[in-house]
Order: C-alpha cells, then sequence, then structure tokens
C-alpha cells in the first residue's frame, strides 16, 4: 500500500513538471521609472517648450496602476520664466501574457496600451494637448530595484 502511494505522489509529480508550458511571462505587479536626464521635448510652440523629466508607473496584484508623469513648461524663449507639473493617470490595468491594456479612471484620459519585458514596461499614451503632447508619446520605464 505505501509503495502504491509513493509511486502515486511521484507520478503528480511528474505529470505536473512534465505539463509545464515553458517561460512564465513577467511579473507586472511592480514599479517602473526613469529619469529623463537631459529631459525630453514632447510638445513645442513658438513661445514654450513642455519636457518630460520623470515618470514612474506602479501597477499592483489588484490590477491597479498609478502613473505619474513630471513635467517642466520652458517658455524662457517668450520672456517668461518656468513651471512644473504632474500628470498623474490612475485605472485599472490588465495583462494578457506581455500585453498590457490600461483603463484609466474617468476623466482622466482614454484607455492606452502597453507591453512588459523581464525588466521594463513599454507604455504609449494617447495625444493629451491639454496637459501632455499633442501626439502619442512613448514611454520606456525600466522596472525600478526593491
Amino acid at each position: 500500500m505505501q509503495l502504491t502511494i509513493r509511486r502515486a505522489i511521484a507520478l503528480a509529480v511528474f505529470g505536473t513538471v512534465a505539463c509545464a508550458t515553458g517561460p512564465e511571462p513577467p511579473q507586472a505587479a511592480g514599479t517602473y521609472s526613469r529619469d529623463f536626464a537631459p529631459p525630453q521635448v514632447i510638445h513645442a510652440t513658438a513661445t514654450c517648450d513642455r519636457l518630460l523629466t520623470y515618470a514612474v508607473l506602479s501597477m499592483n496584484r489588484l490590477g491597479d496602476f498609478d502613473l505619474s508623469i513630471n513635467i517642466t513648461n520652458d517658455c524662457t524663449p517668450a520672456g517668461a520664466g518656468y513651471s512644473y507639473g504632474e500628470v498623474l493617470i490612475l485605472g485599472k490595468y490588465a495583462r494578457a501574457g506581455t500585453s498590457l491594456q490600461f483603463t484609466p479612471n474617468p476623466g482622466n484620459t482614454g484607455p492606452f496600451s502597453g507591453s512588459l519585458s523581464a525588466d521594463t514596461a513599454y507604455v504609449t499614451l494617447p495625444a493629451r494637448p491639454d496637459s501632455l503632447a499633442a501626439t502619442s508619446l512613448d514611454l520606456q520605464l525600466p522596472r525600478r530595484a526593491p
């Protein structure tokens, strides 16, 4: 009887290992950030440049995300100064393999997508001329070490 139980356990363990389908997709939950030094011009007019200085994306295991983008408006060509701001987008995300789909809370922005590698989140934000950029914005954010 003991031999039969051992054999059953061995078969169960072997069967579980044998059914593995390959490497698991990377864990999405975590924090991804990038310091843009020098700042990246994301919108420009004759009088002002909007510069991207820092971005941080946090995703939790419950499917919530927050994306904070720090910007600087350089209006010195027009004789004005600098102003600083943050674009904060909160909402839910869903993952299918390495693809990410972000659904912001109402009033933030429209849905956007991204992807995930072992150590980097890639996000494409839609155009938001009122607060971010007149064209879509691609962000590449490395995973922050714990």
